[in-house]
């Protein structure tokens, strides 16, 4: 059981990519800042599962000592996987974190977050 570090693999003005990779089970990811000026999100989870493997996606909007819920999909489908997928992020939390919840010994799972910038409001006219 250990906290496994965020890699940041694309930063700019639009989007963020954010991964955590070799995750075992009882791993969890060191939270990431997902502030609220980036809202809309997304969560793709590869690798080997293991026997029980079970990753689940957390938020909070707690900074100090935060208390972790888990995140849904829109449909309201709590973000639990079980196999590889890529799913939309329901919540816009101030930090979200991968947490390992299940898995054997050849348990290993990278997780990849986009986080897109949101509507900003503006629009240039074209008249």
């Amino acid at each position: 059981m250990g906290i496994v570090n965020y890699t940041i693999l694309r930063s700019d003005r639009e989007i963020q990519l954010i991964a955590w990779t070799g995750l075992a089970n009882g791993d969890t990811g060191q939270p990431y800042d997902a502030s609220d000026a980036w809202p809309e999100k997304s969560v793709q989870v590869v690798g080997t599962f293991g026997v029980g493997g079970n990753v689940a996606i957390e938020g909070s909007n707690m900074l100090t000592s935060p208390t972790w819920n888990g995140l849904t999909d829109p449909q309201g489908n709590l973000l639990e996987f079980t196999v590889s997928k890529l799913e939309a992020i329901l919540e816009n939390t101030v930090q979200i974190r991968p947490n390992v919840t299940g898995g054997d010994v050849t348990t290993s799972i990278s997780v990849y977050i986009a986080i897109r910038r949101g509507y900003t409001g503006k629009f240039k006219s074209h008249i």
